[in-house]
């Protein structure tokens, strides 16, 4: 809680990107929030106007840690083009997948599995002119093999995005998750990576498993959940209209 407490002081400023979503469990630091200097920020706007050689140096600064126990990545500028290569996309989004502290296939499975039907253009089983992507309805020629969505030519039956995970830092996948991501095509990001800074630097897609990274992301961005989000936070920007549009994965009981 010292950021909160300095930003009392009065020659201190606490920027936050999302100040009317800020919360606490604890009511002293919730009491005290009225005394706080506290400014809206918006960082991926911040980054954007960054002078180039600044942009450089931020980026080998934010993306370094790609390089902790990564044999293929050996200097700042090989974390730079990895990620730029991945993300940079324009024949497909690119949806990052957040991890959390369930790293194995048995907790992962079912999530994906919806995650990849969601993200495949699929023709309806009651209309071999409509097409289903993203809970959407396109219309199609019975002939077409393919259906333009937002300005992108996807193939029907196949991914229509650049699938990631990004894992929890202390929690990468199991080895039996690694064989899964390989087999449907879904690449690990470097898992020491502060996803954050990826959702401010590059434009992506992403959702998975509860998480705080949730916080740092921008209307729109936040495409789907596993379960529905239960912290304080998340539940607030939910009802307020936040996270509209993100369908949420909700794997049942037996």
């Amino acid at each position: 809680h010292l950021a909160y407490y300095l930003s009392t002081l009065p020659n201190v400023e606490l920027w936050v990107q999302n100040p009317d979503y800020l919360v606490s469990s604890s009511k002293t630091v919730m009491d005290a929030k009225k005394e706080m200097s506290i400014v809206k920020k918006d960082p991926a706007k911040m980054y954007a106007e960054l002078d180039a050689n600044t942009r450089i140096a931020y980026q080998k600064a934010v993306l370094s840690n790609a390089l902790v126990d990564n044999d293929s990545l050996t200097t700042l500028q090989d974390a730079v083009d990895y990620f730029d290569c991945r993300l940079k996309c324009t024949e497909k989004e690119a949806v990052i997948i957040l991890g959390t502290n369930k790293p194995a296939l048995e907790e992962n499975k079912y999530y994906i599995d919806e995650t990849i039907k969601f993200y495949t253009p699929t023709l309806s089983d009651k209309d071999n002119t409509k097409v289903i992507y993203k809970n959407k309805i396109y219309d199609i020629s019975e002939s077409d093999t393919t259906v333009t969505i937002d300005g992108k030519t996807l193939k029907i039956g196949e991914l229509g995005v650049y699938l990631y995970f990004k894992g929890h830092p202390a929690h990468p996948p199991t080895e039996d998750l690694k064989e899964y991501f390989d087999e449907n095509g879904i690449e690990i990001l470097p898992h020491r990576t502060p996803v954050e800074a990826l959702f401010w630097m590059y434009d992506v897609k992403t959702g998975g498993f509860q998480s705080t990274s949730f916080l740092s992301c921008f209307e729109g961005q936040t495409e789907f959940f596993y379960e529905k989000p239960t912290t304080d936070a998340l539940v607030l920007m939910m009802d307020a209209g936040y996270f509209d549009g993100a369908v949420i994965f909700e794997k049942s009981i037996d």
